[in-house]
């Protein structure tokens, strides 16, 4: 049976947010969040009663000026969560070791970086079995992992250096060698690469996009076409768009452009939203105050922009997870213009067979809006006119089309509301309305 995703219930979490994540932070067996304030200076955990809700908030600290990152991970091995955070406004990391039953003892260590520190990412990046931390240094153009092993108090080992303006990592195995590689995005040499793990924490550098990403600002790891090989998911927030940068399998990336009107984009995640067995995308707008996710056709195509949230106010993050143990992906999102933190709950349900059949008969239209290609996808292949009008009425051109999927190039077209009007055997069928920006 078909599955319909909505997202009707949006639960405003307790405390500012400018970065957030994700765990189980007292070893109940639900999510926690964790999010941090530049207003109050703080790190705060919000306990999960088991149901999605968050009423319970405990501040772990509020001396961190300007709190820019949050992770969490088990670094110390004692089997217990512990969490990672670190300033805009300094170079020094803290590490504050959980116990799970709200108890942190904090320890701060100083870097070497010229600024504060906005990404940081956690991975076991040797062969010791132990959460390493990452830190993307955008003042220093390097990225580097300390290890706890050294109870982070060895000199970094540098990754790569050179990366003009690194503003996101993660950690990924990209090379199906059971080890933890790296994915960073350099803001202002406008590429993005991946670095490969040799298997003891060193690393040779590879290109996903070189000098063609104009402004990335997030990027993601995901299998999105099922091949066995991860793929690469970015945010460009001068590009306004979103991209997935398809592994090949033999060290190239074929890109796809996802998202052509995503404006201020500032963060990517990968989930399979509406349990269909795909991965589908999500996004954030900072300039849109919206959080977007993008339907997954099941072949990589993703033919349908969806909005979850649209009044989080200069949205910066988000974050997955099953908040309330109803077994689907629920939605997390950070927003500095309003200095909240939000979870969005999705509820999937299975139609009808009636809802499916009429699901099934339907024309999909996508991507809208658009800057240079239009498609109309059919249940079945379809011989179908088209009349193209602008939005006052006028006649720019006809176009017949068969097949299941019909091509529209639209680059030549300024930018404004246009329609086709379709038409099967002389009987007009309907009238598609699109957007070029």
């Amino acid at each position: 049976m078909a599955q319909e995703t909505t997202f009707t219930n949006t639960h405003k979490l307790q405390g500012g947010a400018t970065a957030i994540a994700t765990a189980d932070l007292d070893d109940d067996g639900d999510i926690d969040v964790l999010s941090t304030s530049y207003t109050s200076n703080s790190i705060i955990w919000h306990v999960n009663d088991g149901r999605g809700g968050f009423a319970t908030v405990h501040t772990i600290d509020d001396t961190i000026n300007k709190p820019s990152a949050v992770a969490a991970a088990d670094f110390n091995g004692d089997g217990h969560m512990d969490v990672i955070s670190t300033s805009a406004d300094n170079s020094q990391f803290q590490l504050y070791a959980g116990d799970s039953t709200g108890n942190f003892s904090k320890t701060t260590f100083n870097t070497t970086y010229s600024g504060g520190i906005f990404s940081i990412a956690t991975g076991t990046i040797n062969s010791d079995a132990v959460a390493d931390l990452l830190i993307a240094s955008t003042s220093d153009d390097r990225v580097e992992w300390f290890r706890y092993s050294d109870e982070f108090t060895a000199q970094a080992v540098v990754i790569s250096v050179g990366l003009n303006g690194v503003r996101s990592i993660a950690t990924a195995d990209m090379d199906n060698d059971s080890d933890t590689d790296v994915l960073s995005a350099s803001f202002y040499d406008f590429s993005i690469r991946w670095h490969e793990n040799d298997g003891s924490g060193y690393f040779t550098e590879h290109h996903v996009v070189f000098d063609e990403a104009n402004g990335p600002i997030a990027v993601a790891a995901a299998d999105v076409d099922k091949d066995g090989n991860m793929d690469v998911l970015s945010a460009s927030f001068y590009g306004e768009s979103i991209h997935y940068h398809q592994n090949e399998g033999d060290g190239s990336f074929t890109t796809h452009v996802i998202d052509s009107n995503a404006i201020g984009a500032t963060a990517v995640a990968a989930a399979d939203i509406d349990d269909d067995g795909d991965i589908d995308l999500l996004s954030s707008s900072y300039h849109e105050n919206t959080i977007f996710w993008y339907e997954n056709d099941e072949s990589g195509a993703f033919v349908q922009r969806h909005t979850i949230y649209d009044n989080a106010q200069s949205a910066t993050a988000i974050a997955i997870a099953d908040f309330d143990k109803d077994d689907d992906v629920d939605v997390l999102s950070a927003s500095v213009g309003d200095d909240s933190s939000r979870w969005y709950e999705n509820d999937l349900r299975t139609l009808s067979e009636t809802e499916e059949e009429i699901l099934e008969a339907t024309v999909v239209q996508y991507p809208n809006p658009t800057s240079d290609t239009l498609y109309l996808r059919y249940p079945s292949a379809s011989n179908v006119d088209y009349g193209l009008f602008d939005r006052n009425g006028r006649f720019l051109g006809a176009y017949s089309k068969t097949g299941k999927e019909h091509r529209f190039d639209v680059s030549g077209l300024s930018k404004g509301m246009y329609f086709l009007k379709a038409t099967s055997d002389g009987v007009t069928n309907d009238y598609y309305r699109f957007l070029v920006n």
